[in-house]
């Protein structure tokens, strides 16, 4: 079992499963009530179908996600009125797949409708995910437990989305001690991205409305591994050199410090070997060893960043940020590895269902 709980698959059971991927459908629910939102350009049609060009779903794993698409036909012309009864606030899902398997790719809220008063007047939709909601809250100081409370305060705070966001079910444990309490002085997603998640080792992405913390320092198994002829339409990457040195600082009145250096591999070296360094002060760990833990999972971070790949596939509903992918066929220093997704974007239009993605980070 992989993460976010998929079955890793090799291609061929990927094609099967979606009989050649010959039929793509989106779904859409509004206020949990089927929308029947059904793509115009393919031909579909029955009783209740509100007809689209298309839809784009970008979904990152350090940003908000969303969603845009348009609605046609939703213009009467006799009455000078707009009929659909889609709302700025609305819940939404969008389902994409082939044929009758579908896949929750996005949950959200419509944040914008954009009204066209073209020759065909038309609706343009944009929806984001809870991880807008959870930035708009604005900075905030709350004080809340350490230690073996970290999950159970980002329960907490998530709660107060569950109606578009839930936490996967999980049990994990802090790899690091910490001061009695935590000061939270930031929006809701910076407090559980960048301060609890970090004292549990883990990173935080929203996927489909479930929210999941997995380990970055150890990625999970591929979903699938792509290349020509098995999905794989275009793929580019963009290494450079890093090394990158952190020093923490604990407990003032102990003097602990850490310190860690993370490079990317020698292969990429240049006859610069320039090293940055980057400083965090007055972090409340209580030992040297977690400092030095801290330090390198902080490094690694940054040297990820200069581990740059794009490819475009066809298009995948189970891709998405925080799952590993693999290619071959393409060159032995690119084939066999394992490629952490940063973004993805699901294109499903005129040209088909196709899905982009970014990669930051392999191994």
């Amino acid at each position: 079992m992989g993460l976010f709980g998929f079955i890793p698959l090799p291609w061929e059971a990927i094609t099967a499963k979606y009989g050649g991927f010959q039929t793509p459908v989106m779904r859409v629910t509004v206020n949990n009530s089927l929308f029947s939102l059904v793509l115009s350009l393919l031909g579909f049609s029955g009783s209740g179908s509100i007809r689209t060009d298309g839809v784009s779903i970008t979904l990152n794993k350090d940003a908000a996600s969303s969603a845009t698409f348009r609605i046609l036909d939703c213009y009467n012309s006799e009455l000078r009125r707009f009929t659909s009864n889609i709302s700025v606030g609305s819940k939404i899902s969008i389902q994409l797949g082939y044929g009758s398997v579908l896949s929750t790719v996005f949950v959200g809220y419509v944040d914008t409708i954009g009204y066209d008063f073209d020759e065909h007047p038309s609706l343009k939709v944009t929806a984001f995910d809870g991880v807008k909601l959870m930035m708009d809250g604005g900075n905030q100081e709350r004080h809340w437990k350490a230690n073996g409370f970290y999950l159970q305060t980002i329960t907490e705070i998530l709660s107060r989305y569950a109606d578009i966001c839930t936490l996967s079910p999980m049990n994990i444990k802090p790899i690091l001690k910490t001061h009695g309490h935590l000061v939270q002085k930031s929006n809701d997603y910076n407090f559980v991205k960048n301060v609890l998640c970090k004292y549990c080792g883990r990173d935080f992405v929203l996927v489909g409305g479930e929210g999941h913390l997995y380990d970055p320092m150890s990625l999970g198994s591929k979903l699938t591994t792509l290349g020509r002829g098995k999905g794989l339409l275009s793929f580019s990457a963009a290494p450079s050199y890093r090394k990158v040195k952190v020093c923490v600082t604990g407990d003032r009145l102990q003097n602990i410090k850490g310190e860690s250096t993370v490079k990317t591999g020698d292969r990429y070296k240049t006859s610069m070997d320039r090293e940055q360094t980057i400083v965090q002060e007055n972090v409340p760990l209580l030992s040297a060893s977690d400092c030095k833990e801290y330090a390198t999972r902080l490094a690694l971070d940054e040297v990820r960043k200069a581990q740059q790949a794009s490819g475009v596939c066809v298009g995948l509903p189970e891709l998405a940020p925080g799952r590993c992918i693999g290619v071959s066929g393409l060159d032995p220093n690119w084939n066999d590895k394992k490629y952490l997704i940063s973004s993805v974007t699901h294109n499903l239009g005129t040209g088909g269902y196709t899905t982009s993605f970014q990669i930051e980070g392999w191994e």
